[in-house]
């Protein structure tokens, strides 16, 4: 599905650094953005790692002399195109479902170190508020890091739960780097394509949205607002949200709360408290949650609720 995308970011890519070059990090500003984000962050870990292997005596030495050298990585000629091309193709399944893309970033099995975690997951340079979810999530349950599975069913409850709170304002903020990255391809000058659109809104629990737009060949910037004034038909609104593990919490609906909503009973879970806690009125935007996250409120009810039982949440990623 993403195939003719990422091809075409690869091509882009390709006809501005020539493929059978080495590019260090200055050339990557002639990149798309969120393309030459991608690939300075994983140049840099790579440099990381193998200064690290190479010369660990560089770890004792002043932090500038080991940046200095790290600046000076770059891409080798042979490692040049299939780094575009695999960067290209996780970029467009990051920006659609992004609960699949971050996790697979992680081993098969065993736990990877929640900053080990966080590290990889800026090599998506849009979504912050996955990160910060990821990090409120592991000091409250003093995690010490993350298996994939886990990772992939704490994304993919938030990203449900927000698909449900957002209105037209926040799909258009969240669809906004995927439209603008589709925008510098050539071979889409008209929007982004309907079926890879349609997966967007699957992915956060809205698939009547998506039957909106599955048969369009492209679905325009211009012609969203309409879209999502008409809403989500009924099979999306009950599919919003995926069953809660805890029988417990609340089904009212969110315009109903107080405006300064109480601290969660025990039961209720963490991407709930994390998405109750952004500011209540107008239904919340991705700026608003994200700023919810970092606020000292949200961060003291997550502290405070009771923990959940991992078992549960293992049982119902299985299930």
């Amino acid at each position: 599905m993403f195939d003719p995308l990422s091809d075409a970011l690869a091509r882009l890519a390709f006809s501005r650094l020539a493929p059978d070059r080495p590019h260090p990090r200055a050339d990557l500003d002639r990149l798309p953005p969120l393309l030459a984000h991608t690939l300075r962050r994983r140049l840099h870990r790579e440099a990381i790692g193998r200064l690290d292997v190479a010369a660990p005596w560089v770890s004792s030495v002043p932090d500038l002399w080991r940046e200095d050298a790290i600046a000076e990585a770059r891409y080798p000629a042979s490692a040049w195109s299939p780094a575009v091309r695999e960067a290209s193709a996780w970029l467009f399944e990051a920006l659609v479902r992004p609960a699949e893309a971050i996790a697979v970033l992680l081993p098969e099995t065993g736990e990877t170190p929640t900053a080990e975690v966080l590290d990889r997951m800026q090599d998506l340079g849009a979504y912050p508020y996955l990160a910060e979810v990821v990090q409120r999530y592991a000091e409250k349950k003093e995690r010490t890091g993350y298996d994939r599975e886990t990772l992939r069913h704490l994304l993919g409850r938030v990203d449900h739960r927000l698909g449900a709170e957002l209105d037209a304002d926040g799909w258009q903020a969240l669809l906004r780097p995927l439209y603008d990255l589709v925008g510098t391809l050539p071979e889409f000058p008209d929007g982004v394509p309907g079926r890879v659109l349609a997966e967007v809104f699957a992915a956060r629990g809205c698939p009547g949205l998506g039957a909106a737009v599955v048969t369009e060949a492209v679905v325009s910037w211009q012609a969203l607002p309409a879209i999502l004034a008409e809403g989500p038909s009924s099979d999306a609104e009950a599919a919003s949200v995926p069953p809660d593990p805890s029988p417990e919490e609340p089904t009212d609906d969110p315009s109903d709360e107080p405006s300064d909503p109480p601290p969660p009973e025990a039961g209720e879970d963490d991407e709930a408290v994390v998405v109750a806690s952004a500011e209540s009125g107008d239904p919340p935007r991705l700026p608003t949650l994200a700023e919810a996250l970092a606020d000292a409120r949200a961060a003291d009810d997550l502290a405070d609720e009771a923990p959940a039982d991992e078992a549960e949440i293992a049982h119902e990623a299985d299930s």
